[in-house]
């Protein structure tokens, strides 16, 4: 028996999706540890205050980073599944040249609109700076291969050396007493670094990114399908980061403060669903072309892996919240407990809305998906107007929760084709068992 578990582990872990995907869970998780350190070391060197005034900028660029990434990222993870290798070079230079011409335009927009809609100047002058790393945001497209032909070994390798090395630079910084604009331009020097070490890890995988090419066809596929989806990335971040830059708007800085240190506990989490979703999503595919009776088979397990594991990290994350707080923010920061206690069970549906996501895009219901996120978009807003001046940051708090419930589960009723999707989702939350027996099924 012990020869048998020996040898299914073996097995496990000698798949190519697995460890495609431990790779790159182990650099998401040692990226989580090194933000919390850095987080923490910002938030107590900052103080609520300037705090807030320092995510009230990186929430505008990760509003803007949406625009510049035009919602491709898996439009060409399933171009590059689907397409011959010889077009490869076309479309990632196709991809690149789209990311590099809209970060730019972005950030020239910026840089002559800020004097008009920013009152406070160094808000507008930290946007501007943080905006510097639209343009080197391009070199993401990289990933996309990568996630493509599942070899993350390399690159999640040579990404975790370059992040060790940002995250001792900006440490020693703060140690040595540096001001609100120096930690912005670190905040793009770790962006730099990224691209680099993607760039680096492309290269001795045998590519070449100067065989990057342009290529007129590909480039107007990417944008006709890509359009929908970039509009549903915007409704998306919408009621991801619109919240923050309202708090700050009808509220204070102080407030904004409060907020962004719980909410940031929270988004640590969120991008781990995110990671796995990327890993399995070439195996989703795989699945689908070849049974879709099984393809969806596999898609309920994947549902009830993503809905049980966030489930129990959400509850961790609620049970431990107050010495969270306490350990990591500091004494200054106790009004920010009630928020992340909300929050944490926000991870439920943020899980849920990797697979949804994924599920659209694999489906090509690019327009559906638009739809959908454009009405949380609206609604996250809306409830925000109402709630933020009478109940404070809370109100935010709940307007985000409701909102994930919203787009990730229960919006699934509203088209005929995604209510299977929520059939899925709903058997795997009230049969907590479905994946335990479909294994010993599979075993027998």
């Amino acid at each position: 028996m012990i020869k048998a578990i020996f040898n299914k582990a073996n097995t496990f872990f000698k798949n190519k999706f697995t460890n495609s995907a431990i790779y790159l869970l182990v650099e998401k998780v040692i990226r989580l540890i090194g933000n919390f350190i850095i987080f923490s070391e910002i938030a107590k060197y900052l103080g609520p205050s300037n705090f807030g005034i320092y995510n009230y900028s990186l929430a505008v660029f990760v509003i803007l980073l949406t625009i510049a990434n035009y919602g491709i990222h898996s439009l060409l993870v399933k171009y590059l599944c689907q397409k011959e290798e010889q077009k490869y070079d076309l479309y990632l230079g196709s991809a690149f040249a789209i990311k590099f011409s809209i970060g730019l335009f972005c950030l020239i927009f910026i840089w002559c609109s800020y004097p008009l809609f920013f009152e406070d100047d160094i808000k507008g002058q930290l946007i501007f700076i943080v905006c510097l790393g639209l343009v080197f945001q391009s070199f993401s497209v990289i990933e996309c291969w990568f996630e493509a032909k599942v070899e993350n070994k390399v690159v999640s390798i040579i990404k975790i050396i370059f992040f060790l090395i940002y995250a001792f630079i900006i440490i020693l910084s703060i140690k040595l007493g540096i001001s609100l604009v120096t930690l912005c331009y670190l905040y793009v020097l770790e962006i730099v670094l990224r691209s680099i070490a993607l760039v680096i890890s492309y290269q001795k995988s045998g590519r070449n990114i100067f065989n990057f090419k342009i290529d007129r066809t590909i480039t107007k596929d990417l944008l006709k399908n890509g359009l929908p989806l970039l509009l549903s990335s915007i409704a998306g971040i919408i009621y991801l980061k619109i919240d923050q830059i309202m708090i700050g708007e009808i509220l204070n800085d102080n407030e904004l403060g409060y907020y962004s240190g719980a909410v940031r506990f929270a988004e640590a989490i969120y991008f781990v669903p995110w990671i796995i979703a990327n890993a399995i999503f070439p195996k989703i595919i795989e699945n689908k072309n070849k049974n879709i009776k099984q393809h969806y088979i596999e898609f309920q397990k994947f549902a009830s892996y993503f809905i049980y594991s966030s489930f129990f990290i959400a509850l961790f994350l609620y049970s431990i919240s107050y010495y969270l707080i306490l350990f990591v923010l500091g004494d200054d920061y106790t009004a920010s407990l009630p928020i992340l206690k909300i929050h944490a069970w926000s991870i439920i549906f943020i899980s849920l809305r990797c697979l949804v996501n994924k599920w659209f895009v694999l489906e090509g219901m690019y327009n559906k998906l638009f739809l959908l996120e454009i009405f949380g978009g609206l609604t996250n807003v809306a409830l925000n107007i109402v709630l933020i001046p009478y109940i404070g940051i809370s109100g935010a708090a709940f307007t985000s929760l409701f909102s994930y419930a919203l787009i990730s589960y229960f919006g699934l009723l509203f088209f005929k084709k995604s209510r299977k999707v929520f059939y899925i989702f709903t058997n795997s939350i009230f049969n907590p068992y479905y994946f335990i027996i479909s294994k010993l099924q599979n075993r027998d």
